[in-house]
């Protein structure tokens, strides 16, 4: 990963992209969901990569983990925003996370470009993933625009800072509710996805590389990514 963009300011929330980020190519179901007999298929193709030593999921997990804090100091704010178009929407999302245990890792889920008659977003909350829409349909179709848009009304995004069950205290720092969008870091592998056509900037980002390679049986893939595919530096 190239690293973020200096600045001084605490870091409240990570934002990952899904595509060759944290997978290093994604490859859904036409269903959008996995029984038991494709579940290790599934999580491997997607999230395993044969270049390193050790499971990368576990590696990812640490990682994430390690970002999100909150044990022995502040507590992160973990999303995924992600283009997708698959027919079940952010449901696809959150399920092929699941077949690697990464969903339980983020608080919210977040789905480009906004569609009509589907959610667009799903938030964690005591353990349930519970569905919504957040506004996606109000901010222009870039990430540069929605991660402004978050930082100006969080609870809009993140409906278990609205105080919908007792927990949302608990889980989330108070500072979650304070964002400023140099206290956002986008983690990403299109460069494009960090500034506009217009010009509007994600203030703080880290590029995951890209590259073409031979992949398993599936043949030659190319523009495929994904964190730690090739250095477990990326994790550290």
């Amino acid at each position: 990963c190239a690293s973020c963009e200096e600045d001084r300011t605490p870091v409240k929330l990570v934002i990952f992209d899904l595509d060759e980020t944290l997978t290093l190519t994604t490859f859904m179901s036409e269903e959008g969901t996995y029984d038991e007999d494709h579940r290790d298929f599934t999580a491997m193709v997607n999230f395993e990569s044969p270049w390193v030593e050790g499971s990368r999921i576990e590696k990812l997990k640490s990682m994430l983990q390690e970002i999100r804090g909150g044990e022995h100091g502040p507590r992160r704010g973990m999303a995924v925003l992600t283009r997708n178009n698959h027919r079940e929407g952010v449901q696809a999302v959150v399920n092929l996370l699941n077949v690697a245990g990464l969903d339980e890792c983020f608080d919210a889920i977040w789905t480009l470009p906004w569609r009509k008659g589907l959610p667009n977003g799903a938030y964690l909350e005591a353990g349930e993933w519970i569905f919504f829409d957040p506004p996606v349909d109000k901010v222009s179709d870039h990430k540069a625009y929605v991660i402004k848009d978050i930082a100006a009304r969080p609870k809009e995004w993140f409906p278990q800072l609205a105080g919908h069950k007792s927990s949302a205290d608990s889980e989330f720092s108070g500072e979650l509710t304070k964002l400023s969008p140099a206290s956002i870091v986008l983690v990403d592998d299109q460069q494009a996805n960090f500034q506009s056509d217009r010009g509007v900037k994600v203030a703080r980002y880290a590029k995951v590389s890209r590259y073409n390679a031979h992949y398993h049986d599936l043949g030659f893939i190319k523009d495929m990514g994904g964190i730690g595919a090739h250095d477990d530096n990326d994790f550290s």
